[in-house]
C-alpha cells in the first residue's frame, strides 16, 4: 500500500521530521534552517532532519511507499522518537513557536518511534517517490554538503 500527497513550495525544498527531533528549533526564526547551510547540514547528519532542494518552487505530488523503493537517488538514516513525522514544504519547517500544520500540504505520519531509512527518488520534474522502513543503522549520517535530488527524465 501507498500513500499519495502534494504540496507546494516556495524555496524548493523538501523536509521530512520527527516533531520531536526538532523540537530544540521551536523558538528559532523561520528560516533558521537556510542560512548558513552549516546548519541544516547538523541537523541532516545528526539523523534530526532532511532537507532536499528539489530545485524549483512550486507544487509537487509524492508517494510514499511501504517497501524500500528500487534504486533511489538519495538514502538517509532518519531518527523518529516519537514517531510523528512530517513529510511537505520546508516552509513548515519547526520554529517561531510553531510546528507542521500541513497549511502547503504534505503529510503528517504517525509511525513507530524508531530509527528509519528514508529512501528518495525522482519520478519527472513534479513527482517524487519515497519510503520510510525502519533501520538497524545507527543514527546519523556522513553528508558534507546539503542534499539535492536531481530530476530524472521518467
Amino acid at each position: 500500500m501507498s500513500t499519495q500527497f502534494q504540496f507546494t513550495t516556495d524555496t524548493s525544498t523538501l523536509c521530512v521530521f520527527d516533531l520531536a527531533a526538532l523540537r530544540h528549533r521551536f523558538e528559532e526564526d523561520a528560516d533558521w534552517w537556510v542560512h548558513p547551510p552549516s546548519v541544516q547540514l547538523s541537523e541532516l547528519n545528526a539523523s534530526n532532519a532532511a532537507f532536499i532542494d528539489l530545485g524549483a518552487d512550486g507544487s509537487y505530488s509524492g508517494t510514499l511507499e511501504e517497501e524500500v523503493i528500487p534504486s533511489p537517488s538519495l538514502v538517509l538514516v532518519l531518527s523518529c522518537p516519537s514517531g510523528s513525522v512530517f513529510v511537505g514544504a520546508a516552509e513548515e519547517t519547526t520554529a517561531e513557536g510553531m510546528e507542521p500544520d500541513c497549511s502547503r500540504g504534505g503529510l503528517l505520519l504517525s509511525i513507530q518511534p524508531g530509527t528509519y531509512q528514508l529512501s528518495l527518488a525522482r519520478q519527472g520534474a513534479r513527482a517524487l517517490r519515497m519510503s520510510l522502513s525502519l533501520s538497524q543503522a545507527r543514527s546519523g549520517n556522513g553528508f558534507t554538503s546539503p542534499l539535492r535530488l536531481a530530476e530524472s527524465a521518467a
